[in-house]
């Protein structure tokens, strides 16, 4: 779950109760200006009862980690929102296909040129 910076709640929200709901577990990986609002979300569903080996709060750059998630065997799904550049570039990195929702907005003019490279995001 990558939720973007100017929309912290709705999206991750839904998004975390449907992989819960789905009997997965969840790594939330928010945007840098947002990471205190995840953390407050995060810890709803841990006061809930959702244990914290379920749903993980990674606090960090996704320069630093979205690499490292797209390429892990253990990474079925991704939910990604986020500017153009920014999904080139990880979408770039992956190396097995994988499952994705995407919002990226006005910023993706070229989104479907990408898809059509053979990309599958």
């Amino acid at each position: 779950m990558n939720p973007p910076w100017n929309f912290p709640l709705a999206i991750p929200i839904g998004g975390i109760a449907a992989i819960l709901a789905a009997g997965n577990c969840a790594i939330m990986k928010p945007a840098s200006a947002a990471a205190l609002t995840a953390y407050e979300l995060c810890k709803c569903f841990w006061s809930a009862g959702v244990s914290k080996n379920t749903l993980q709060y990674v606090p960090c750059p996704g320069s630093l980690v979205g690499e490292h998630l797209l390429k892990n065997e253990s990474v079925d799904f991704v939910i990604l929102t986020c500017g153009e550049k920014t999904a080139y570039k990880m979408l770039s990195v992956q190396t097995k296909p994988f499952h994705s929702s995407r919002n990226l907005g006005k910023r993706c003019d070229n989104c479907h040129s990408y898809e059509q490279q053979g990309t599958s995001y």
